[in-house]
Order: C-alpha cells, then structure tokens, then sequence
C-alpha cells in the first residue's frame, strides 16, 4: 500500500482516537480533505477496497466509529455528523481484528456502552441508527463483561449491549436503561453460552451504580420479568446475596428482594455463602440495617 492510499483513512482513525474529537469544527475541516481524496482512497474507509484476488483488505484495522465511540472526548454532535456523512457506520459490525481490544464481532452500541463517557443521547442515536439485531449480539469488548465487577471471574464472559451500560463505572441512567430493554426486551434473560449472567445479575454487582437509581433499574427489570427473581448466578448466587454484597445496598433494596422471594434468605451460593454472611462483611451497612436484617 502506498501512502497515499493509506493516509485518509489514518488521519481519520487518528482523529477519532484524539481529543480533536470534541470539536465539531476539527471533524468538519477534516470531512473536507476526505471528501477532496481520490475516490479509491475513500473506498477504504467503509471496508469496501478489495485486492487483486476480490478479497476484502482489512489491514487488521479498527472502524474508525468504533474508535469515536470509545474515545472519552464523544459527543452527540460529532457522532450526528459522522452518521450523517457516512450512514452506514451505525450498522458496521467488527471482527476480533478490528474491534479494539475486542475478541469477537462488536456494533458501535456496543462500544458506546462499554464507555462511562459516552452519553446517553449517544447511545439513543444508535438505537435509532444501528440495526436492533447488534442488541441481541454477545461480544467480548476489553475483558468481557463482570471483568472489574467479581473478583471470582476466571474467564471471558461475553455480554450484550445492555450487559456493558449496566456494567459502566460511572454514569448509568435509569432512562437509557429503558431504552435499551424496550428495544430489545429478551436481553432480561440472556444467557450466554450456559454461563449464567443475566442483566439484572450485572446491575446487583455493580458498586458504582447510586442507590436510587440501582433500586430503580431493580424494581423495574424485575416487574417485566418477575421469574428473574429466582435466576442464580454462575456461583449459583440469589439476587439476595448480590445485593447483599453491593455497596450501594439500601434497606429499601433489601426490602424489595426480599419480599418477592423471602426463602431466598435460606439459600445459599455454591461457596456455602448465606446473604447474612454478605450482610456482615458489608462495611456500608449501618447498625440499624443490621438489627431490621435479624429481625426477618
């Protein structure tokens, strides 16, 4: 490959992956020396270029949206002019070459709610732009989901898009998780290749998520699938002991657990772990929790 072939399609990963991505005005310049490129420079761009066999190049290169998506600068306005110019992007899926850090295919939503600094609006762009089936493909992006969340994860463990927003350490809203289950409303019960990890396992093991929005997402997820109450984790865990464990646990959390499944204060987890012993090692748990708790 010459140079000169190479360089549109470089300057555009470079600018994706920099801070230049906050400034629209950076993005529009740079559309404008693209747009005068040579027709077979661009080609490469949308993952169309073939060589002299008819196969695909792909140069072992990430889409350069998939890098705008996890770049910590994105915003809804240089994402909305990216879509703009080349539609297709929202739709382009990924291989284990091409995904950053990724190990199997991956959408833009994906890597959108892998990232704690892409907003929501974002994230809503794509669920109008992408295709839905990208909501119902498990992918490895990073080190899978739950990779910072137990400390007993021994593998990668692939996840949906909802999967990773739920498992974000920072900015989780209880309204773009909505959005995510009401466009795709069987990734409640998703479970991945036998290893059971379902949304609503990831959200209880997050300590990052805030009290009232983690008892939201609780209450929610589990009045559109009420039999979720009773799924156990691969550690056979109840969602009585995870939230037990989290440290944005609330009596009102508890409460709510509780009272759709109170034997689950009798089961324990495949470690022979109780939710008292949970309970008791929780340093954010006051006195006061803890005599309401014996008192079931």
């Amino acid at each position: 490959m010459t140079d000169s072939f190479t360089r549109p399609l470089d300057a555009l990963e470079n600018f994706c992956e920099s801070a230049d991505l906050s400034s629209l005005v950076c993005l529009q310049k740079l559309m404008k020396k693209l747009s005068d490129a040579a027709a077979a420079d661009i080609e490469i761009i949308d993952g169309t270029k073939s060589d002299d066999y008819g196969e695909l190049v792909e140069y072992e290169y990430s889409p350069f949206f998939h890098k705008a998506c996890m770049n910590e600068d994105v915003n809804l306005e240089v994402i909305q002019c990216m879509i703009d110019e080349w539609p297709w992007i929202a739709e382009e899926n990924t291989d284990a070459t091409r995904c950053p850090d990724g190990r199997t295919e991956a959408f833009p939503i994906h890597i959108a709610c892998v990232n704690e600094h892409c907003p929501g609006s974002v994230i809503e762009l794509l669920l109008k732009h992408g295709p839905i089936k990208a909501l119902g493909v498990s992918s490895i992006v990073n080190e899978g989901v739950l990779s910072e969340l137990d400390e007993h994860q021994d593998d990668y463990i692939e996840g949906l898009p909802l999967h990773y927003y739920l498992a974000r350490e920072d900015n989780v809203e209880f309204d773009i998780v909505k959005k995510l289950v009401k466009a795709y409303p069987q990734a409640l019960l998703n479970n991945y290749n036998g290893i059971k990890v379902l949304p609503i396992h990831v959200a209880l093991s997050n300590p990052n998520i805030d009290t009232n929005t983690l008892y939201n997402i609780i209450e929610y997820m589990l009045e559109l699938e009420p039999s979720a109450i009773r799924s156990l984790d691969r550690l056979d865990r109840t969602l009585l002991i995870m939230a037990c464990r989290n440290q944005s646990m609330t009596l009102k959390l508890f409460l709510l657990i509780f009272n759709k499944w109170p034997d689950a204060i009798r089961q324990r987890d495949d470690l022979i772990t109780f939710p008292i012993h949970e309970l008791c090692s929780n340093k954010n748990m006051d006195d006061a929790f803890h005599l309401r708790f014996y008192a079931v």
